[in-house]
């Protein structure tokens, strides 16, 4: 990835970036799926609950800023075959899938690069973090509401939702463990 506020950059391509007015943006390579590793126990498990072992097309965000909830994400390629297949790892949500506009060879560029006859793709993606006071007395007042009244009698309207998800996400882990050795 290319950008003029460019810090860092790992060999496997990923990279930092940092902005003094809260706006960001890149040049990269328009992702495509590949597959996790599926031998042994995840391949199993994959192949118990019907999941394709591949990612879908994505690129992943860590954002972070002082004072503010630090959000890890990632956006998906709209009309990548994989997402209607299934993302191995559960990951896509409606919210996420981000189109990848193709431009025209010709077309400028935002910060004026010359690609001369290739084309290129553009998309868009907003990023709001959550103020980490409010984001934190929100978990304590769930995990407190929880200690006391025990998760079956605990109830919060933002606690509540995030007690389905994870009594949804631990009913089927258990669901997945009791698959036999064998299949």
């Amino acid at each position: 990835m290319m950008c003029s506020t460019q810090t860092t950059e790992w060999p496997d391509g990923r990279t930092s970036l940092r902005t003094n007015d809260g706006k960001y943006a890149f040049w990269g390579l328009t992702p495509t799926p590949y597959p996790i590793p599926h031998d042994g126990p995840v391949g199993r498990m994959l192949e118990a609950t019907g999941r394709s072992p591949v990612r879908a097309s994505h690129l992943h965000f860590m954002v972070t800023a002082t004072g503010l909830r630090t959000l890890v994400t990632h956006i998906f390629v709209e009309g990548d075959p994989q997402i209607d297949i299934g993302d191995s790892v559960f990951g896509v949500k409606e919210s996420l899938i981000k189109r990848f506009e193709p431009q025209s060879p010709g077309t400028p560029t935002p910060d004026g690069r010359n690609l001369s006859s290739r084309g290129w793709a553009r998309t868009r993606f907003d990023i709001v973090l959550a103020p980490a006071k409010i984001w934190n007395a929100l978990v304590k007042r769930g995990s407190d509401r929880m200690s006391a009244a025990g998760p079956a009698r605990a109830y919060d309207p933002a606690g509540a939702l995030v007690l389905r998800i994870l009594e949804k996400a631990w009913l089927t882990a258990l669901e997945v463990l009791r698959v036999p050795e064998t299949v």
